[in-house]
């Protein structure tokens, strides 16, 4: 039970001042009568005074002012159904299906990796609109936006390399056909998360992708596999791997550069997948420092382990590493802070210029170096000369 106007409750608090000022007010009564004429012989001059009745009129009365009290406060109980509008996100998954995805540098093998990965995004995204694209040479749409994760989770389960008929990896295509996907009437952010081993015969996955940032859509990928690369099964009716005219095996390797240039030209990240980055079922603990005790969810007391026992030694060297990571990444993040605050000091350069002139120097530092004229290739001449002389009189 709730109540709307809880604050009235307090007056409760008034029902035994109340009472009191009945007794006060009885007593006097008493009183007055007994100044006025003899006990036996106020017998004969009033009614017969009913005690039992007087004390149960008082105790409705108190009763009813409690139950007044109470329906002020607008007591209620229940369930009712309320209209509530959310802002989600529109996010569309490409899972590259190609042959090469099926190499087994990380296990089991790529693509059913991928498919593992994003069954684990489903157990956490919650009111957000989930697609998903299938492509290799071609692309195809194979569940549109949807709230409804178990029929997605349908389609993931069928994702083989034999669904798409054209051979060979287009991410143009693919990220193309997946901004064919988003509704551009609806104002809801628009993501799109690229799972592939980067081999882009078509080379047009950055032409696609400056094609998503001009429309406002980040693209994070996933790569899957590793550079160092693998052979790629020959399928099941061949058996073996794939070998090239001269009887070598034909190797797939994971290509990060291009990818990442995909991630950078959006302003969407990079993460390689190795063991399942977006597994979210491993068991996680803690290691306080001080004591070097082992903390485990479940589990009240923490484990104590013999400081001379190399468990103990690795589960530092991890922690330690973990800490490290932390603070470089707060470095990087500074540094990207310090870079968007540098620029957006200077009239006349807003988000999209922004982004190409980091697409074209890659740093602050490389367009600080820049001449003027260099500049003047990238930016009109007066936002040129502008940033020039704001970039030059920061270094003074």
């Amino acid at each position: 039970m709730i109540f709307a106007i809880g604050w009235i409750l307090h007056f409760l608090w008034a029902i035994p001042l109340f009472a009191f000022v009945l007794m006060v007010r009885h007593r006097r009564r008493q009183r007055s009568l007994g100044l006025f004429a003899e006990q036996s012989l106020l017998k004969k001059l009033t009614l017969e005074d009913h005690k039992g009745k007087r004390f149960l009129k008082a105790l409705l009365l108190l009763f009813a002012l409690g139950a007044l009290v109470f329906a002020l406060a607008g007591p209620r109980w229940g369930s009712h159904y309320q209209e509530v509008s959310r802002k989600g996100v529109d996010i569309m998954m490409l899972v590259d299906v190609s042959r090469s995805m099926m190499v087994e540098d990380v296990e089991p093998n790529r693509l059913e990796r991928a498919t593992r990965e994003i069954i684990d995004f489903l157990k956490v995204v919650e009111g957000d609109r989930v697609g998903l694209t299938a492509f290799a040479g071609a692309a195809f749409i194979q569940c549109p936006l949807t709230l409804d994760y178990a029929a997605l989770e349908m389609f993931l389960n069928v994702l083989q390399p034999g669904i798409i008929p054209v051979p060979g990896t287009d991410l143009g295509k693919a990220i193309e056909t997946g901004l064919s996907g988003f509704d551009a009437k609806t104002e809801t952010d628009k993501v799109m998360l690229l799972i592939t081993d980067g081999e882009d015969n078509e080379n047009r996955g950055l032409e696609a992708a400056r094609k998503a940032a001009d429309q406002g859509i980040k693209i994070f990928v996933f790569g899957m596999g590793d550079p160092s690369g693998g052979p790629i099964p020959a399928g099941k009716d061949q058996g073996g791997f794939k070998k090239d005219q001269d009887g070598n095996l034909v190797l797939s390797k994971l290509d990060e550069k291009a990818l990442q240039e995909i991630a950078m030209t959006t302003g969407g990240g990079y993460v390689r997948s190795m063991a399942g980055d977006l597994d979210l079922d491993i068991p996680v603990v803690g290691l306080a420092k001080r004591m070097e005790e082992v903390y485990m969810p479940g589990r009240p007391e923490p484990l104590r382990i013999p400081r001379d026992e190399e468990a103990l030694h690795l589960l530092q060297r991890v922690r330690d590493e973990a800490h490290r990571f932390a603070i470089t990444y707060h470095r990087k993040l500074r540094s990207r802070s310090m870079i968007d605050s540098t620029l957006d000091d200077v009239s006349g350069i807003g988000p999209t210029r922004k982004k190409a002139l980091l697409r074209r120097f890659g740093s602050l530092k490389r367009i600080r170096a820049a001449s003027r004229e260099e500049l003047g290739e990238a930016l009109p001449e007066a936002v040129a000369d502008n940033l020039h002389a704001v970039l030059h009189d920061s270094q003074r």
